[in-house]
């Protein structure tokens, strides 16, 4: 009986025993997890110091490569010291000369601190160098002022580049000579419907190595008010000769390129022999307003506009698309281009609403296929693209024609 008394008084001392490194092993092991604890803590608060060490070091900044370059060229807008995972918005803005803003605006979120986005401007164009003012703005709330901003300047001559007006005879306009004593290509510019003289294009033209005359033939100093009176063939074949007539300019004949009308263009190279190249911009191959005399005395005959046709928006928006008349209606009035002297390129925006130039090209290159000339006429087409097809970085034009 005493035997088993001792044994179990030495069970119940070993089982005290294990109580108590059991108890022992939990303290230290609470005391371990409270030590992570606190080491985690202070990991964290180190982590948030940096963090904000880092945000008060690396303020937002935004560049602009390059800082001025001319206005038809991309440039790249980078982006630095943005918080992660934040929504930000670029917004770009410039005036033209008459105080007309124009602006683009892209959102994006970052994911990293650093962002490098190719660019393209939506500006106007002119003589003098345009500062572009850009800002990335906090989007998360409205009215934020911007956290960053840069100067950008596009310019329309480039160095050694020289205007020279033009009043030579019945001419106006005015030519543009790129650096150097030449000869250089020449290439006559013209705009259709709109009338004045605009220089921006032939400016780039200039730029890029073309001795280019910006002709103006109505609205114009002591020109013709209107279209609706016509125009003579002689007027531009002086314009012609005036250019060859330069000693910058390379006697074997020059280009001509027109925006919108395009039968001055097309009827300048089936006509005049000097003309070896024609670029017709969303045009048509008749005159649709006003007669155009040809240099035999005769008239090319007119095909009018059918104003009941004529599509009239709220906002003052013209659509004349459905005025144009089909041209094998009036196949006398049809420029034989087929005939042109050099070739043609014809670019045709397909969201036109100023005119079918589609279906325009297309018989222009069934007319020259006919007579055994495929590669006479070249076609561009564009997509989504509107009448004003312009360099790139210009205004984006809208689908449409606007009313005067």
């Amino acid at each position: 009986m005493a035997q088993k008394t001792q044994k179990s008084r030495v069970l119940l001392d070993e089982l005290d025993e294990l109580k108590k490194k059991k108890r022992r092993t939990e303290v230290a092991s609470r005391r371990l997890s409270k030590q992570q604890m606190n080491m985690q803590k202070q990991w964290r608060n180190r982590d948030k110091k940096i963090i904000a060490k880092f945000n008060v070091m690396s303020s937002p900044e935004l560049t602009v490569t390059p800082q001025s370059c001319l206005m038809d060229e991309s440039v790249t807008v980078k982006v630095t010291g943005l918080k992660r995972a934040s929504v930000y918005t670029l917004h770009t803005t410039a005036s033209d000369s008459n105080g007309v803003p124009f602006f683009t605006v892209a959102t994006y979120k970052f994911s990293h601190s650093d962002v490098t986005k190719p660019i393209q401007f939506v500006l106007s164009l002119y003589q003098c160098p345009i500062a572009v003012q850009l800002a990335t703005i906090g989007a998360e709330k409205s009215g934020l002022k911007p956290v960053c901003s840069v100067q950008h300047e596009r310019l329309l001559m480039a160095e050694g580049c020289q205007r020279i007006p033009v009043r030579d005879g019945k001419v106006r306009g005015t030519l543009f000579l790129p650096p150097g004593e030449g000869p250089f290509p020449g290439v006559v510019d013209m705009f259709g419907g709109a009338g004045g003289l605009m220089e921006h294009r032939a400016a780039l033209f200039a730029a890029r190595g073309f001795a280019t005359l910006a002709l103006a033939y109505f609205a114009y100093e002591d020109l013709q008010e209107s279209m609706q009176t016509g125009f003579d063939i002689a007027y531009f074949d002086e314009a012609v000769q005036y250019l060859l007539s330069r000693q910058e300019v390379r006697k074997v004949g020059v280009g001509v390129i027109e925006s919108s009308k395009g039968d001055i263009a097309l009827s300048m190279a089936t006509y005049i022999p000097q003309i070896k190249a024609a670029v017709v911009v969303n045009g048509g191959i008749y005159s649709a307003v006003g007669a155009f005399k040809l240099l035999d005395g005769t008239h090319r005959a007119v095909v009018p506009l059918a104003f009941e046709k004529l599509v009239l928006h709220r906002d003052g928006v013209m659509e004349t698309y459905h005025a144009m008349s089909d041209p094998p209606d009036h196949p006398e009035a049809i420029i034989p281009v087929e005939d042109a002297y050099g070739d043609i390129l014809w670019l045709s925006g397909l969201a036109d609403r100023a005119m079918n130039t589609e279906m325009f090209a297309r018989l222009a290159v069934e007319r020259c296929t006919e007579r055994g000339k495929p590669d006479k006429v070249k076609v561009l087409k564009y997509p989504g693209a509107g009448h004003l097809l312009e360099p790139p970085t210009s205004p984006a034009a809208a689908s449409r024609c606007r009313s005067s």
